[in-house]
Parts: structure tokens; C-alpha cells; sequence
């Protein structure tokens, strides 16, 4: 059912939690001196270089991939002329809270995906950027709508939660979403054989 299956686009493209976590301790190992300790075990120091190099060893290049795709795509937009407004931002926002029972719910949420709020909110403004790249190159006909709401909606939705218009509309949203999501792969390696990208302070 289309409105139990709702794919968000943000979800979907999302990278791996750890990921995540990866940079959040990079950044704030990051502000250390040099010369201090990651973490002392048993008295022997775990020197910040070793620590910062095992970041790089077990996530460090899936974190660089991460940053060098959000500049790309950034760059596209800003080529495109395309923009996310505030409004659009909170539209999106709003929605996806509202998917929740309450506050503590989505904060809930927030932490067992592995994000912040603040993290999350990028997230959301980047998946929307790409959202408005991609959907001109997508198109749904009526005729696919139409045959999706006779097999999955029609011959068994009778609790009249929604309307037939309510049910098309969410329809066209999940076909061009899962049209938009199958070429966003495709579309990253598209920006990458275009760019040129140097990889700073490899060995």
C-alpha cells in the first residue's frame, strides 16, 4: 500500500550510520593539540596520530567519498540555478515530524538512525537538491499510476482513510520517488567522471 510503504528519498539515499559517527568523532578529535592522547588504556598512551589514522583506515575514505559527493552536488546546483527555499526545507521538515506521534518520538527516531538534528536537517536539504536535479530527467504517465492503483489500492482499500484522488497523488509521489532513487546512483558517477578531483595527502 502506498501509504504504508512511503519511501523518503533522504532515507533511502542515506549512507551507512557509521559513517556517521566517524566524522562526528573526527571533528571533535580533530580540536585536540597534535602531541595529546586519543585515550589511555591501562597507562599506555593511544597517540592522536594513531587514532586519526585508524579513522582513515576503517571509514576515512567512505567519509572523503561522502564530502566529495555533497561539494559535487552542490556545485551542480549551483549550476542548475536550483535552490531549496526555507519554505520548501519546512514543508519537508514538517511533514516528516508529523510522521511521528510526538516530539519525543522523532527525537527518538533521531538517535537510533544515528543522527542529530542538526545533521539530519543537511541531510534533508541535500536529498531535496537532488530531488529537484533529478525529477526533470523522470517522468510517471497516468496510465502507470492508474494500473498501480487497480493492483495494490482499489481491490482491497475500503476504509475510506483516503479519497481516489488522495491515493493517485500519493501513488505518482512513490513511482517518481523510486524512478528518481534508481538514477541517483547512475547520477553520482555521472558528476564524478566529470570532475576533477585530487585526493590531498595520500602516501
Amino acid at each position: 500500500m502506498p501509504g504504508n510503504s512511503r519511501v523518503t528519498l533522504w532515507k533511502v539515499i542515506s549512507l551507512v550510520l557509521f559513517i556517521v559517527l566517524v566524522v562526528v568523532l573526527f571533528m571533535v578529535y580533530r580540536q585536540a593539540a597534535s602531541g595529546k592522547s586519543a585515550a589511555v588504556v591501562n597507562g599506555v598512551e593511544i597517540s592522536q596520530a594513531a587514532f586519526e589514522q585508524a579513522l582513515m583506515d576503517y571509514g576515512g575514505n567512505a567519509v572523503l567519498d561522502k564530502l566529495i559527493l555533497e561539494q559535487l552536488i552542490a556545485q551542480a546546483a549551483e549550476k542548475a540555478e536550483v535552490i531549496v527555499t526555507e519554505q520548501e526545507f519546512m514543508d519537508k521538515w514538517n511533514q516528516m515530524k508529523g510522521e511521528f506521534a510526538s516530539g519525543e518520538e522523532f527525537q527518538e527516531s533521531l538517535a537510533r538512525d544515528g543522527y542529530t538534528e542538526q545533521s539530519l536537517r543537511s541531510e534533508v536539504r541535500n536529498q531535496l537538491l537532488i530531488r529537484k536535479l533529478l525529477e526533470p530527467r523522470v517522468k510517471v504517465s497516468e496510465q502507470e499510476i492508474q494500473a498501480e492503483y487497480e493492483h495494490h489500492v482499489h481491490p482491497v482499500d475500503e476504509s475510506g482513510e483516503l479519497t481516489k484522488e488522495e491515493h493517485l497523488a500519493e501513488i505518482r509521489e512513490m513511482l517518481l520517488t523510486e524512478q528518481i532513487v534508481n538514477l541517483t546512483g547512475p547520477w553520482f558517477e555521472e558528476l564524478r567522471s566529470r570532475a576533477q578531483i585530487v585526493i590531498l595527502g595520500k602516501k
